[in-house]
């Protein structure tokens, strides 16, 4: 029969606090990271990164304190598992499109806060809030700084009938002074695939450049990346 007595000894109200704290930490630091990927529609936002730190948290808490009262008890098993299994959650989020890779960042970014959940869960509290700062820090000032020049970096996949057709559009892109990069994907059923990369200044310029694709004859298909 279970004594009531034992449960209620076993209850330290100053731990609960103390792991309460922890794990409202987390909850927070997993916002203010989540911010950033749910403002760019990310597959990844908010409520992942709060529920993936807190998890980890709570995986630390029991790991540590878990297992206390066992011989030979090993406090890093479980945290060395939560490492391991954040990372098939975040090859779930990387994904290829034609040659373009999205996923990297948010992917990065739930591995890191799984750990910043383990240091809460171990009580490293200020090391867990400095690291949430400098992941603030770099997912919105420095992304925002970087995202102002991405966004005159156009990607397109380009079908033609003739490899010569390339040429003609290469000639275009530097009559009109806009830098590029080529890269040939192969063939299909439409003809000879290429990757397109450039960068524009004006936004006229891709209004051109589009135009001029539109009524070549050659070109049998296109559309961004």
């Amino acid at each position: 029969m279970i004594n009531l007595d034992e449960i209620i000894l076993d209850l330290d109200i100053d731990l609960f606090l103390k792991f309460s704290i922890r794990l409202l930490l987390a909850c927070i630091s997993g916002l203010l990271i989540g911010i950033e990927r749910k403002r760019k529609n990310r597959e990844a936002g908010i409520r992942t990164h709060m529920i993936v730190m807190l998890g980890s948290c709570l995986a630390m808490l029991v790991s540590k304190y878990g297992f206390y009262d066992t011989i030979n008890y090993d406090a890093s098993r479980i945290a060395a598992q939560v490492i391991a299994g954040i990372g098939f959650l975040g090859v779930g989020i990387i994904f290829v499109r034609e040659y373009d890779i999205k996923g990297l960042t948010t992917a990065a970014g739930i591995w890191t806060s799984s750990i910043i959940g383990l240091a809460y869960g171990a009580g490293l509290i200020l090391i867990a809030i400095l690291v949430t700062i400098m992941m603030f820090i770099i997912q919105i000032f420095i992304f925002e700084w970087l995202d102002s020049d991405q966004e005159k970096i156009k990607k397109i996949i380009i079908i033609t009938n003739k490899f010569k057709t390339m040429h003609s559009i290469e000639k275009f892109l530097e009559e009109a002074n806009i830098k590029h990069k080529e890269k040939m994907i192969g063939y299909d059923e439409r003809g000879i695939k290429t990757f397109l990369k450039y960068k524009i200044i004006d936004k006229k310029d891709n209004d051109l450049f589009i135009e001029y694709l539109v009524k070549n004859e050659d070109v049998n298909k296109f559309y961004f990346v």
